[in-house]
This record gives C-alpha cells, sequence and structure tokens, in this order.
C-alpha cells in the first residue's frame, strides 16, 4: 500500500507529469513525421532525377530520328516522336516545369 504522503505528493504533481508525458508524446510524434518527410523529400529528388534523364533522352530520340530519317512526314518515326514530345510535355508537368 502507498502511504498518505505517497498519495498527496502523486497528487501535487499528476497533472506536470500528464504535461509532460503529453510533451514527450507528441515530441515523438513530430520527430517520425519529419524523418518520413525526409523520406519522402529524398524519394521526390530521385524521382527528379530519373525523370530529367528520361527526358533528355526523350529529346535526344526525336532529334535522331528527324535526322536519321529520310522521309519524316506521316510515317511511324514521325507519330514515334510525337508520342515523345508529349511524354516530355508530362515529364516538366510533373517535375514542375521546363529545363532547357
Amino acid at each position: 500500500m502507498y502511504s498518505n504522503k505517497q498519495i498527496e505528493f502523486a497528487l501535487k504533481n499528476i497533472d506536470k507529469w500528464s504535461e509532460q508525458a503529453t510533451q514527450i508524446f507528441k515530441d515523438e510524434i513530430i520527430n517520425v513525421i519529419q524523418e518520413d518527410y525526409k523520406g519522402f523529400l529524398e524519394t521526390i529528388k530521385v524521382y527528379q532525377t530519373v525523370l530529367k534523364y528520361a527526358r533528355d533522352a526523350l529529346r535526344k530520340g526525336i532529334s535522331e530520328l528527324k535526322v536519321h530519317c529520310k522521309y519524316f512526314d506521316n510515317t511511324p518515326e514521325e507519330d514515334a516522336c510525337i508520342e515523345m514530345h508529349e511524354a516530355i510535355l508530362e515529364i516538366d508537368k510533373a517535375i514542375g516545369g521546363k529545363e532547357e
């Protein structure tokens, strides 16, 4: 059993302990969220880099097709270039704009 002194001490300090426990809990939640957010930002950077490489490769592919195709208008090669250009536009939208 607890003595009256121990009970009185606990009752006097319970609010303070509750506040401390709540703050510790909040701090832990904030730390977890911050770590998740950092990981999320790193993942976004990786995807942006990959998309930039893909965009550059598509641009190069368009240029190469135009240079090496003797007859370009109304051909499957032209259709491929149009699709590659549309992919570039989608990539630009996804990563926040054009980069030349």
